[in-house]
């Protein structure tokens, strides 16, 4: 971006890019330090931190307008955007909160964490239905079986990207891998017992019999160092930072960026 711009017109790209709009603070404070200063400042988070409690409950107008992370803010809406979860009522709604802090606390560090984060709040388990994917047993009446939501959704939209390289076969080998993965008491929970203990394989990967919760985090960090997932996720990236048509070459420096950093955000976004 910055060998593409110069001068005002690199300035307004990247506070609007950066931020919500060239608020004085900030316009005075790009010519203060200068692009790199500018960015790197973005990035270190040395000014004013958004507390987790604000950035739950604060309209997102008056996070837009008054915080100086303004990069912070932008990302914590590209993420939750991303991570997306329907707040309308039940688990989802009293624990909107915990799901958008446990994006807010990776948002500089390594995706495959922010995966991990995002896969046992109750409000994503709850939204997309895996707090009920069990190996299929009775309870109270009322038969459960495999919920192929979550594993979809994973695939799909958090990691790989619809042409990721994966197959029907696989969204439901990801789906056994994540039975059990639950809620309880608005909490995450590992439920053993509604675990499918045989052998799984996901993409070619094989997960043997016997295994137990360790098995899914094998499987997110697995999704989140695949090279589409890099693709996939530099491309959304770029698309919010440099434009709605990214260049080719863009997304390919952010991806191997991605991908050397071993997955680290706030490496990508600087790259």
């Amino acid at each position: 971006m910055a060998f593409v711009l110069e001068g005002r017109a690199l300035k307004e790209h990247t506070l609007n890019r950066l931020g919500y709009g060239p608020s004085v603070w900030h316009w005075n404070r790009y010519d203060e330090l200068g692009f790199q200063s500018y960015v790197d400042e973005q990035l270190a988070g040395t000014l004013a931190a958004i507390s987790p409690t604000a950035a739950a409950t604060e309209p997102k107008f008056r996070r837009a307008v008054l915080a100086r992370r303004q990069l912070e803010v932008v990302l914590l809406d590209f993420w939750f955007n991303h991570f997306n979860v329907d707040a309308g009522g039940g688990i989802a709604e009293r624990t909107v909160d915990q799901h958008q802090g446990a994006i807010q606390s990776h948002l500089f560090g390594r995706f495959s964490d922010m995966l991990l984060a995002t896969a046992r709040s109750p409000a994503m388990l709850d939204y997309l239905d895996n707090r009920i994917n069990y190996e299929e047993e009775v309870v109270n009446g009322r038969v459960y079986g495999l919920n192929e939501n979550y594993a979809r959704e994973l695939m799909e939209l958090h990691t790989l990207g619809v042409d990721g390289g994966y197959s029907e076969a696989d969204i439901i080998e990801v789906a056994r891998v994540l039975t059990g993965w639950s809620v309880s008491s608005d909490a995450y929970s590992f439920k053993r017992s509604r675990h499918d203990g045989g052998q799984k394989v996901v993409m070619g990967a094989t997960f043997p019999a016997g295994r137990e919760e360790e098995e899914g985090v094998e499987l997110l960090n697995m999704l989140a160092a695949h090279p589409s997932t890099a693709s996939f996720l530099s491309r959304k990236l770029c698309r919010r930072f440099v434009s709605e048509d990214p260049p080719p070459a863009a997304v390919d420096a952010a991806a191997a960026t991605f991908t050397s950093s071993g997955g680290n955000l706030g490496d990508t976004v600087r790259r």
